[in-house]
C-alpha cells in the first residue's frame, strides 16, 4: 500500500495510539470554570476559539486541529459554538459546524478513529456520521444519523458537509483506492434534513475531497493515486454529471475568480483554471476559464446585481477592489514635500471624459490610469499595477523618481513621487513613458522612462531633461541624458 493511501484515507489525522488505551470517555459538555472554556470527550472549545484559515491540504474540511483519533485532544478552531450546540453526540465529536444564512447552524459530528464505530479491528468498517440543523433561535430542526443512508457499511468516510436552501449535502468518499470498495464510492447525496428522505445519489467515483454548490450546480472532482483524476460539474436539482475535465492529480480545493470561473488546486499543489460555459439551449459544461484582456471604465468594473450564492462578477470584484484602493487616505498621499494634484475623478461633470483607463498588460493584468489635473499639452496622473489574476483583485500605487526642482532638474536631486505626466505604456516591455513638456511644441522638458514590474515597482531606466525652450529639439530622446543610478 502506497504511503499516500492510508495517509489520505485517513486525511493525515492518524496517530499513534496505545497498545492498551483505557476506551474513550465522554463528558457532559461542562462549563470549564476556567474563562468559559467547554469540553466534551477530547475536544476542547476554547472561551476565544483561534479561528484559523481554510487548509485546502487536508481532504477532510474541518474545524478541529490535532489527531482524530482516540486519546488525542483536538483543539477548536472554528466560528463560535453557540452554548446550545452540543460538543458530542454519544461518542461523537463536534468536526464541523457551519452558520446558515438568515440565521442557524449545521453541526456535522463523527467519531475519532479508534473509538466506537471506528475501531481498528474492523478498520474499513465505516465510521459513525451525524449531523444536526439548529434554527436561528436555537431550536434542534433535525438530528440524524448519517450511517444507514450510505450506500455500502465499509470503506466509505464523509469528507465534506454542506447545507444549503433546505439541502443537506455531503459525499460518501472512497476510504482509499477504488478497487476496495469495488468502485462503489464516492458519491454526491443530496438528503432532506427533515424528513431524512434521500432526494438523489450521484454516479460513483466523482467526489472524494471538497465541493462547492455554485447556484444550480456543484463542482466537485475525485483522484487518487494511480486513479483516473476528474473535475465534474454535477446538476444540483438532480445529480446528474453534466461535464467533466481530466486533470492531472486529484483536486482539492476550489477558489473562486468572479464570473463562474475558479482556480482549482490540485493534490501536488499545481493549479489549473476552469470556468462555467453556459452556451445557449445547451446545458452547461466546463471550459477553460480566460483572464480578462480588457476594462472599459466605468462599464467593467462597477457594482452589479449577482446571484447571492455564487461568486460575485468580475466587474463587482473590480469595483469593490478600487473602491477601498482609492478610499484609503495613503493611496493617493504624495511624499512629504510633494504637493499632491487635485483627481476629480468622480465629479459628475468629468465622468464623460473616463478618467480612469486600465491599460491591458497580461491577462488578468492591467496598467491602471488615474488622471488628475489636465492642463493645455499635459495630463497629470497616478498610476497602479490592477491584478485580478487571484481570488481577489489587489492594486498597487506607482511612485517615480524625478527631478524634485521643476527649475533645475538637470542637477537637482531626485525625489519620489506618484503623480506624473504619463505618456506611453509598453506592455510587450512593460515600460511606461513619462514627458512633461515645457510648451506646447514640446522642445524643452523632462523625459523618462520606467520598467514597471506586477508588484508595483517602477525602476527608473532612463531620464532625459532640456531646460531652454530654444524651439529645436522636439524629439526627446535626443535630450542629455541624467545618469541613473540603482535604486532609483
Amino acid at each position: 500500500m502506497s504511503t499516500r493511501t492510508l495517509a489520505a484515507a485517513l486525511g493525515l489525522w492518524l496517530a499513534p495510539l496505545a497498545a492498551h488505551a483505557e476506551p474513550l470517555q465522554i463528558a457532559t459538555d461542562p462549563i470549564v470554570a476556567t474563562g468559559g472554556e467547554r469540553r466534551a470527550g477530547n475536544l476542547v472549545v476554547p472561551a476565544e476559539p483561534r479561528r484559523r484559515p481554510d487548509d485546502p491540504a487536508q481532504r477532510l474540511r474541518s474545524h478541529v486541529d490535532g489527531a482524530l483519533s482516540a486519546h488525542e485532544v483536538r483543539t477548536w478552531v472554528g466560528p463560535p459554538v453557540p452554548a446550545h450546540v452540543e460538543l458530542a453526540v454519544g461518542t461523537q465529536e463536534l468536526f464541523l459546524l457551519d452558520e446558515i444564512p438568515g440565521g442557524g447552524h449545521l453541526a456535522f459530528y463523527r467519531d475519532p478513529y479508534g473509538a466506537s464505530s471506528c475501531g481498528f479491528s474492523d478498520m474499513w468498517r465505516n465510521c459513525a456520521y451525524s449531523f444536526r440543523l439548529y434554527a436561528a433561535d436555537g431550536a434542534l430542526r433535525s438530528d440524524l444519523a448519517l450511517g444507514p443512508l450510505l450506500s455500502a457499511d465499509r470503506h466509505l468516510e464523509i469528507q465534506d458537509v454542506q447545507y444549503s436552501d433546505g439541502i443537506v449535502y455531503f459525499n460518501e468518499a472512497c476510504q482509499t483506492y477504488a478497487a476496495d470498495a469495488k468502485g462503489h464510492c464516492s458519491a454526491l447525496v443530496a438528503l432532506d434534513p427533515v424528513s431524512g428522505k434521500l432526494i438523489w445519489r450521484s454516479k460513483h467515483l466523482v467526489s472524494n475531497s471538497r465541493f462547492r454548490l455554485l447556484g444550480d450546480l456543484i463542482l466537485t472532482g475525485y483522484g487518487f493515486t494511480a486513479e483516473p483524476d476528474f473535475v465534474y460539474l454535477l446538476d444540483r436539482r438532480t445529480g446528474q454529471v453534466l461535464d467533466r475535465r481530466k486533470v492531472r492529480t486529484a483536486p482539492e480545493i476550489y477558489t473562486p475568480l468572479g464570473d463562474e470561473a475558479f482556480r482549482i488546486t490540485l493534490y501536488d499543489a499545481s493549479t489549473v483554471e476552469l470556468r462555467v460555459d453556459r452556451p445557449p439551449g445547451k446545458p452547461p459544461r466546463l471550459a477553460p476559464s480566460v483572464q480578462r484582456t480588457k476594462i472599459q471604465y466605468p462599464d467593467d468594473c462597477t457594482f452589479v446585481a449577482a446571484d447571492p450564492d455564487a461568486p460575485p462578477p468580475r466587474a463587482a470584484r473590480c469595483a469593490e477592489a478600487l473602491a477601498a484602493f482609492l478610499g484609503d487616505p495613503a493611496t493617493l498621499a504624495e511624499a512629504p514635500g510633494v504637493p499632491p494634484p487635485t483627481c476629480d475623478f468622480d465629479a459628475p461633470e468629468r465622468a464623460g471624459e473616463r478618467p480612469m483607463r486600465f491599460l491591458p498588460w497580461q491577462p488578468g493584468l492591467f496598467l491602471l490610469e488615474i488622471r488628475c489635473t489636465q492642463g493645455a499639452y499635459n495630463t497629470l496622473s497616478r498610476h497602479a499595477v490592477y491584478d485580478e489574476r487571484g481570488a481577489v483583485p489587489t492594486l498597487r500605487m506607482l511612485d517615480f523618481a524625478w527631478p524634485a526642482d521643476a527649475d533645475a532638474p538637470d542637477t537637482g536631486p531626485l525625489s519620489r513621487r506618484k503623480a506624473v505626466f504619463g505618456r506611453d505604456w509598453d506592455a510587450r516591455r512593460g515600460e511606461l513613458t513619462v514627458w512633461a513638456k515645457y510648451r506646447g511644441m514640446g522642445d524643452c522638458g523632462v523625459f523618462g522612462r520606467y520598467g514597471v514590474s506586477p508588484e508595483g515597482e517602477a525602476r527608473l531606466m532612463e531620464l532625459r531633461t532640456k531646460t531652454t525652450c530654444d524651439g529645436r529639439g522636439t524629439n526627446p530622446k535626443a535630450w542629455p541624458a541624467r545618469r541613473v543610478t540603482a535604486g532609483w
